[in-house]
């Protein structure tokens, strides 16, 4: 999933989508809506507890990049109408 997505590619937004600056604490919101979730089983729908890892990229001006893994709790909003496993 990349920010700046061409299209057919996989996207994700980010809100808010400005600049943080060093020794900045920010609040982000990474949304990433696309049928690849269900279509390839990435999510374990029915899960007592679902988590999500990843490594999210962080680029400067002069093209320098910082990596930072995370892992969070998952909360989908999309699968609300879920109604039992059908993947066999």
């Amino acid at each position: 999933f990349l920010n700046n997505a061409a299209s057919g590619g996989r996207r994700v937004i980010v809100e808010p989508n400005e600049a943080i600056f060093p020794n900045e604490t920010r609040l982000v919101k990474l949304s990433m809506t696309d049928s690849v979730w269900e279509e390839e089983r990435m999510i374990p729908i029915g899960e007592a507890m679902m988590q999500v890892a990843g490594v999210v990229v962080f680029e400067n001006k002069e093209g320098q990049m910082n990596r930072v893994t995370v892992q969070l709790p998952l909360k989908p909003t999309s699968f609300t109408e879920y109604a039992g496993a059908r993947y066999y």
